[in-house]
């Protein structure tokens, strides 16, 4: 997902939040609809390290986009694990 000038330019967890929101809702969505996963891991830690630990809730971020809570519709959590939630999906490929 990073290439190396990002890594050696976006150093704060703000950029890399900024960063992500840019890229990530079209690169998920393609995943998605490409690969269908069977199973889907979501950290849901309040704050991740890889943002510098600012606050970053991934399933609200993406849910902001039609596109994906239509693909999401089709999965369901099955755990709940210490830092994680574990979701599988229930329908067919996501479109």
């Amino acid at each position: 997902m990073w290439n190396s000038w990002q890594s050696r330019h976006v150093r704060s967890g703000e950029d890399k939040a900024r960063l992500v929101r840019s890229a990530d809702i079209p690169r998920a969505i393609e995943d998605f609809q490409r690969h269908a996963p069977e199973l889907v891991l979501i950290d849901v830690r309040p704050k991740k390290c890889y943002f510098a630990d600012m606050p970053f809730d991934y399933l609200s971020y993406f849910l902001d986009d039609p596109r994906f809570v239509s693909i999401w519709s089709n999965y369901e959590k099955v755990a709940e694990l210490d830092e994680a939630y574990l979701y599988r999906r229930t329908g067919g490929r996501a479109e």
